[in-house]
């Protein structure tokens, strides 16, 4: 069923993609300002915490404040700079980048795929082929949603060159599968 609504999907996929990468950009442009304004405030977030912790520092060696004291809470700073330093580079990212499409020829490739591997693929391949192009699977009234994962240059190979004739399949395939060993039901209290 998964395979199926994949190869529905890629069969109709680019005006699809194509009005999500709109409305994509459309929020990414509407949320700027407060994005930006974000971004700001994180960065002086992160000056007064740099600075609360420069005088933990000036405090425990000019011997005012003692180990135990100081210790403690300059751990509890560390921690909320490295999350807020976090924050500012997830945030600085996204304002930089934009939704883009998948590159040209990869929605015909993973369509043949696809098609393909549902009529002479292998158990292997038909999983790779989820798991590459699947997000999750929600279970709900209605009944199976899968929720579809969009390629991009990092989850996709390259377009073919050769107009797609290298024999080179369009998902990546796992090296290796894990055994059943590990999965047996716990004895212990039986």
């Amino acid at each position: 069923m998964i395979l199926k609504a994949l190869l529905d999907f890629y069969t109709t996929a680019e005006p699809v993609l194509a009005a999500m990468i709109q409305r994509a950009h459309t929020q990414h442009d509407t949320t700027t300002d407060d994005r930006r304004a974000e971004l700001t405030a994180t960065a002086h977030q992160i000056t007064s915490t740099e600075n609360a912790i420069d005088r933990y520092h000036t405090a425990f060696e000019n011997g005012t404040m003692d180990d135990a004291t100081a210790g403690p809470r300059i751990r509890e700073l560390r921690q909320r700079l490295a999350q807020l330093q976090a924050r500012h580079t997830e945030l600085d990212a996204d304002l930089t980048s934009q939704p883009e499409p998948p590159p040209p020829g990869t929605v015909a490739r993973i369509r043949d795929h696809l098609s393909t591997i549902m009529t002479s693929g292998t158990a292997t391949e038909r999983k790779a082929a989820i798991e590459a192009l699947i997000a999750e699977v929600q279970l709900t009234d209605q009944g199976v949603v899968p929720v579809f994962k969009i390629p991009t240059d990092t989850t996709m190979p390259p377009p073919e060159t050769d107009g797609g004739t290298s024999g080179v399949p369009p998902v990546r395939t796992m090296v290796r599968s894990v055994g059943r060993a590990g999965l047996e039901p716990a004895t212990e209290g039986l």
